[in-house]
Order: C-alpha cells, then structure tokens, then sequence
C-alpha cells in the first residue's frame, strides 16, 4: 500500500499548456423571441485552473511542490492573465516559470444548464512567436534540475511542446511522463510512459480498438513501445479501470465504480497521481491503482474537480 506521507518530500515539473475553465451555470432558461434559441438566467460564474495547471493544482492537493512551467497571456476581456495569477496565487503555486507572452491565455468556457454542458466556447491561440518560445526556454534553463524528482509533460498541442523542449527536457535524465496529444507522438521518444485515454491511444496507433479488445491493445502497445523506445504504456479507460503494458506483459488495473458527475480534468487528475506515485519509488501497477482512485474522485465532483490527499487517505488507504 502506497505511503502517501512521502508525497510531501517531492517535486515535480510540469510543462505544458496553460488553461482556464470557465463555467456559466444556470437552471432556467426560456426561447428568445429575437432567434429560436435558449435564454439562459446565469445562477453562477466559476472559473477554474485547467491543462497543465490542473495538474499543477492536483499535485499542490496530493502534498507535493509542483513547479509550472508554460505561458499565459491576453485575452478579449484582458483579464484573464491577471486572473490566472490570482488563482495561482491562491492555491500557493509558484508563478516564477510562467512567462507572459502575446498569446491568448486558452480558456474554456461552458454553459451548464441543469447540470448538462451544451456548448463551449475555446479562446485560444495555437502558435507561440519564436520569441516567446526562447523564454519559455530561458525559463527552463534557469531551474536547478537536481531538485526535481520527475518531470509531467502536460501537451494540448496549443504550442508549449515542440521538439527543442523535448530535447531539452529528455537531456536531464529524469523520469519524463507524458499525458500525450497523438499529433506529436515523435516527440515522445524515450520517454518513461505515456497515458491516453483509449480515443488518443487509438489515434497514435492509428486504429478503432475496443477496451474489451485486450490481445490487440496488447499488440498495438508493444508495437508503440518498441517504436518510442517507452518503458510502459498506460491507457486509461473510464471506469472499466486502465491497460497497463511493458515488455514484460500487461494487466488492467480495475476502475472504481462511482457516480460520474463531471469527467473534464480526470485525466489530469490521473497522471498527477500516477507520477507522483512513480516519484516515491511505487511501481507502476500500484501506481496506477492509486491514480484510478484518485481520478475517480475528481469526477464525483462539479466543474474541474481535483483530489486531495486527504481524500485519497480516506478512499484509498482504508
């Protein structure tokens, strides 16, 4: 069993791509009479941490120092920046390897109406000027990587992960997990692990795989980890638990059962504590049992729900 009070001597980097989730919520609505469509009366307005930051936030709940390292920047309200460092500020996390740049901080903003999203609106830029690119280098050049215990490669593919970050990241010689986007998976080579969810698995492998399908998510996973030179692949399911594979085999780590009230930001739920896990010295079928707890309690919750570790102390060690 996982000793989760060894999650607080940690520290752990994630790079990659800074989010914020908006969400406007409301119960009642009526027809417009300007056009056929719903008039929303908005009960409520929360704007939560998302990408990279989410699992920044969920590593700040699980009791390590998480240090994040991405780019925010304008948005068409102009608050957003200033907003973001605010809710980093709040949480404690470190800013000091944020660079503020001439994007458009991503965010994503969702109408709930009785608890149902139904629609989304994206701001976001997914290009970064050379310029900004070479500081969010110089900001990597300046950590001191001794320090770290593991590195999270967080990539929405809004421009933070490219080659010459990889490579950077790669020359450290640190344990590198990455919850991938299958555009860049050349980028991932030699890495320790990567996690898709099944719909990213079956784009990196360019096949319709069915969860009950384990001889071919076998097949196709030694297929990619011999191709990127991977240690493990992890591939998680839902609540039919995650496909664990390495060259030795593989197993499905069972799911927990509970009510699904909201699933975005699970998987940043899950590698966080996945990693963490991997950091303490844990092996990876015990960590990604920790880490389908931990995601399974995020998504009870509304609106970008994260884990704590009090929580994963409840749940889990009992």
């Amino acid at each position: 069993m996982t000793n989760t009070s060894n999650f607080f001597n940690k520290k752990i980097l994630i790079v990659g791509d800074l989010m914020l989730d908006e969400y406007i919520i409301g119960k009642k609505y009526r027809i417009s009479d300007e056009a056929p469509v719903p008039i929303l009366k908005v009960d409520e307005f929360k704007v939560k941490l998302g990408g990279a930051s989410n699992v920044a936030n969920n590593l700040k709940h699980l009791g390590c120092e998480p240090i994040l390292c991405g780019i925010i920047g304008k948005s068409f309200s102009g608050k957003s920046a200033s907003r973001f460092i605010e809710m980093m500020n709040k949480e404690n996390i470190s800013t000091s390897y944020i660079v503020e740049g001439e994007v458009l901080t991503t965010t994503k903003s969702r109408v709930i109406i009785n608890r149902q999203q139904v629609v989304r609106f994206d701001y976001e830029d997914d290009i970064i000027s050379n310029e900004d690119k070479k500081r969010i280098k110089e900001k990597l050049f300046d950590l001191n990587f001794d320090d770290i215990d593991l590195i999270i490669v967080s990539d929405y593919n809004k421009g933070v992960i490219n080659k010459e970050i990889m490579s950077f990241l790669k020359s450290k010689n640190k344990i590198i997990i990455v919850d991938p986007k299958p555009i860049h998976k050349e980028l991932y080579k030699n890495v320790f692990c990567l996690t898709p969810n099944l719909k990213e698995f079956n784009m990196l492998v360019n096949k319709e795989i069915e969860k009950h399908d384990e001889s071919f998510l076998y097949i196709e996973s030694l297929k990619l980890i011999k191709y990127l030179r991977l240690k493990h692949m992890v591939v998680t399911m839902g609540d039919s638990g995650s496909f664990v594979c390495n060259n030795n085999g593989y197993s499905i780590i069972p799911g927990i059962k509970k009510e699904v009230v909201n699933t975005i930001g699970a998987g940043d739920t899950f590698v966080s504590a996945f990693s963490i896990s991997i950091a303490c010295g844990n092996d990876i079928y015990e960590s990604v049992k920790l880490a389908n707890f931990a995601a399974s309690i995020a998504i009870s919750k509304e609106h970008t729900g994260i884990c704590s570790i009090n929580e994963l102390n409840d749940f889990y060690i009992k």
